[in-house]
């Protein structure tokens, strides 16, 4: 079974970080394609949380740095369970008030775009001009094309913002009680 992994709030309090940070402006980096950045020796990311923003998850809610910002307990989840197609790059949450440092984050930018929507029991709404994806109404993943690929993680090629996780890896991640992350049953997922 493989599920959508959504970087969403669980409370209130979650902390949502909007703005882009310059190193992913300067660089012109895209963590969210699938594929790895032209750019090389990329710095620190430095990512600033606005003062109203308290409570840090450890998937981070931050879409304008993009990829997935994850902390050392979502980190050594992935390596234990030798999930090796995500690169990482060092970054850290800086209070924009009290200039506190949190370096415990990873950019992390899943590698692979794999093609496995069904098209003919998915209901989807496609661009007319270029058939790209619109809208999502339930999602059909060819799920034995996926036990061949053997991934435990990735990007839909499709419609790369979407990331499916296995269920070892979802089990792995609700046990651990990880915050910032919900679940969805791709024929149950509308968007």
């Amino acid at each position: 079974m493989f599920w959508i992994w959504m970087t969403e709030a669980q409370s209130e309090a979650d902390a949502r970080i909007y703005t882009q940070p310059e190193i992913i402006s300067t660089y012109g980096l895209d963590f969210d394609s699938g594929r790895r950045p032209q750019a090389k020796n990329i710095p620190t990311i430095e990512i600033y949380k606005p003062a109203d923003q308290n409570q840090l998850t450890d998937n981070l809610i931050a879409p304008g740095v993009t990829g997935i910002v994850i902390n050392r307990k979502v980190y050594s989840i992935f390596e234990k369970n030798n999930i090796n197609n995500i690169d990482y790059y060092d970054a850290v949450v800086i209070d924009e008030i009290t200039a506190k440092k949190e370096a415990n984050y990873k950019v992390g930018n899943i590698i692979g775009l794999i093609k496995c929507i069904n098209f003919e029991k998915s209901e989807l709404v496609l661009d007319d001009q270029d058939g790209s994806i619109e809208f999502i109404d339930k999602l059909v993943l060819n799920e034995d094309y996926l036990k061949e690929i053997k991934l435990k993680i990735f990007r839909l090629e499709e419609f790369p913002p979407i990331i499916i996780v296995d269920d070892l890896v979802k089990k792995e991640l609700e046990s651990a009680n990880i915050s910032g992350i919900n679940f969805y049953k791709p024929e149950e997922f509308v968007l």
